[in-house]
């Protein structure tokens, strides 16, 4: 089984989008969300750090 945690951050202007983005990630890493979903026997967590300023989005 598969699941996808996403991290979601806005910034403040473009230039912030990767530094955001990666640290939604980081994020999702601290509070180890994936802990809980594995202890339900899903074997694979896709982790996503988003961020976005207005229209722009970055992925990480």
């Amino acid at each position: 089984m598969l699941w996808k945690e996403h991290g979601f951050k806005a910034a403040d202007t473009a230039d912030e989008l990767t530094r955001k983005a990666q640290e939604a990630r980081r994020q999702i890493d601290e509070k180890g969300y994936e802990v809980d979903f594995q202890a339900r026997g899903i074997e694979k967590v896709l982790k996503y750090g988003i961020a976005f300023c207005g229209k722009q989005v970055v992925l990480v």
